[in-house]
């Protein structure tokens, strides 16, 4: 209907009825999306062959063998793998620093409540004997 004359395309559509439209709708609906489907498994297929291409030009530019193209591959597979190492290591040791930190503070403030039951208790203690002795 694209090709029509747009006087003609209300012509026809004024002896459709709405329930006509409807069904019509639905069904350049469905064409629609199988042609999306289809539009994207195209372009799925162009970008992997133009990846292709491109990393064929590439080795020819740079006249590398296949053996130097996954060397290559593996270098830049280590340094990731050692990025991620490293940040992970980073963590840890952050980690562990705030646990210690939090175990250190834990214990000082127990040490501290264990001195001041100590003095209470002394404290206590002198104030029985001084009142034993009156």
């Amino acid at each position: 209907m694209d090709n029509l004359p747009d006087e003609i395309i209300i012509t026809i559509l004024s002896f459709l009825s709405v329930y006509d439209l409807h069904v019509i709708s639905k069904d350049l609906l469905h064409v629609y999306q199988s042609n999306v489907v289809w539009r994207r498994a195209i372009n799925t297929a162009n970008t992997a062959s133009t990846n292709a291409i491109n990393q064929a030009n590439a080795q020819n530019l740079l006249n590398l063998s296949n053996w130097a193209v996954s060397s290559a591959w593996q270098q830049w597979r280590d340094e990731a793998s050692w990025v991620n190492t490293a940040s992970e290591n980073s963590q840890n040791r952050n980690h562990n620093l705030a646990m210690a930190a939090l175990e250190r503070s834990t214990a000082v403030d127990l040490q501290d409540q264990s001195s001041k039951d100590s003095m209470y208790q002394m404290i206590g203690k002198f104030g029985f004997d001084v009142l034993q002795g009156l």
